[in-house]
C-alpha cells in the first residue's frame, strides 16, 4: 500500500515512503539493485532509514539520484525529504580517525574514483519491456518452428501416401498375330497380307529376256526410253520409282519379270499401244509369285 511522507509527522518515514512507492510500481529490491547498480544492502538501509550505515559524501546523493530515476520521482523533492528525515534521525557517530601517518585527504581520491565508476541508471521499466519482447519473440519462433515441422511432416505423409497407394496399371495384353488376324474379315486380312508383301519393295524393277530380236519401247516414270532393238541372249533391265510402261512388237516366248516374279503373258497384251501400266501397287496382279527370276535363269 502506498504511504506518503510527511516531514512534520514524527511517525512518518522516508524509507517507508520509498519502499511503498517501489512496491506500488511492482519492482523488487533485487531488480532495483540490478538497474541502479547499487548494493542491495544500501537500498535496504535507505528503505529502513538506517542512514548511519550508508557512505558519506556524494554517494548518498548519487544513490538518491539513481533511486529517483528508477522510480520516477523528482530528485529535488527526494533530496528535501532526505534532509527532513535526517534532521529527525539521531546523529551519526563520528567516524574513526585515520591511522597515524595518513592524512584524511589521502582517502578522498579513492572515494572520488569509486564515485566516477558508478554506472548510469538503467530504466527498469525499459528492461522489463525488453525482457517481455524477448519472451514474445522466443514464443513466436517456437510457434513458427512447430508449424514448419507440422507442414513438413504433412508433406512427407502425402508423398508416402501417393507412393504406397498408387498401383501401376498393368499394360494391356498385346494380341499376337493369330488373334489379330482372327478379328479381321477375309477381305481385310487379304489386304493386310498384300500390304505387308508390297512393303518389301521400294521400287519397281523389270527384267526382260527376249526369245528373238525384239523392238521394245519403255516409258519409266513418265520418261520415254525410246525404241530398242534387242537381240536374243541380251537382257533388258530397268527400274522405276512409281510407274513403268512396256511395248513389244510381238510375244514369242520372251519372259518378263517384275520385282523378280514372272509376268503371266497370257493375260496381257504388250503389243501395240501402251495399254499396260505397272505401278508399285498393282504389279502384283500381273505376276505369278510362285515363279521367280532366279529359278528360270
Amino acid at each position: 500500500m502506498y504511504i506518503d511522507f510527511d516531514p512534520s509527522d514524527e511517525g512518518s518515514s522516508l524509507g517507508k515512503y520509498l519502499k511503498s512507492l517501489r512496491e506500488e510500481k511492482e519492482i523488487s529490491i533485487e531488480e532495483l539493485a540490478e538497474s541502479t547498480k547499487i548494493k542491495q544492502d544500501y537500498l535496504e538501509a535507505i528503505e529502513e532509514d538506517k542512514y548511519d550505515v550508508l557512505p558519506e559524501g556524494p554517494y548518498l546523493m548519487l544513490f538518491l539520484k539513481s533511486y529517483s530515476e528508477a522510480l520516477d520521482i523528482e530528485y529535488d523533492k527526494l533530496v528535501s525529504y532526505l534532509e527532513a528525515a535526517t534532521a529527525q534521525a539521531p546523529s551519526k557517530p563520528a567516524r574513526a580517525k585515520p591511522a597515524a601517518g595518513k592524512s584524511p585527504n589521502e582517502e578522498k581520491p579513492a572515494e572520488e574514483s569509486r564515485a566516477q565508476t558508478l554506472k548510469p541508471v538503467v530504466d527498469i521499466h525499459d528492461k522489463r519491456r525488453r525482457q517481455q519482447a524477448e519472451r514474445q519473440n522466443g514464443e513466436t519462433k517456437k510457434y513458427l518452428m512447430v508449424i514448419g515441422a507440422i507442414v513438413f511432416l504433412a508433406f512427407i505423409a502425402v508423398i508416402l501416401f501417393i507412393i504406397f497407394t498408387a498401383q501401376p496399371q498393368p499394360p494391356e495384353p498385346l494380341l499376337d498375330q493369330a488373334e489379330t488376324e482372327n478379328q479381321l474379315t477375309p477381305a481385310e486380312l487379304e489386304q493386310q497380307r498384300l500390304d505387308q508383301f508390297l512393303a518389301q519393295f521400294d521400287e519397281l524393277s523389270i527384267s526382260i529376256y527376249p526369245a528373238s530380236q525384239q523392238g521394245l519401247t519403255f516409258t519409266v516414270d513418265g520418261l520415254a526410253r525410246g525404241q530398242i532393238l534387242q537381240t536374243p541372249g541380251m537382257i533388258v533391265r530397268d527400274t522405276a520409282e512409281e510407274s513403268l510402261y512396256i511395248s513389244m512388237l510381238e510375244m514369242d516366248g520372251s519372259r518378263i519379270y517384275l520385282n523378280g516374279y514372272l509376268v503371266i503373258l497370257d493375260t496381257l497384251s504388250l503389243v501395240g499401244e501402251h495399254n499396260i501400266v505397272f505401278t508399285k501397287t498393282n504389279w502384283i496382279e500381273f505376276v505369278d509369285t510362285t515363279i521367280t527370276e532366279t529359278e528360270n535363269e
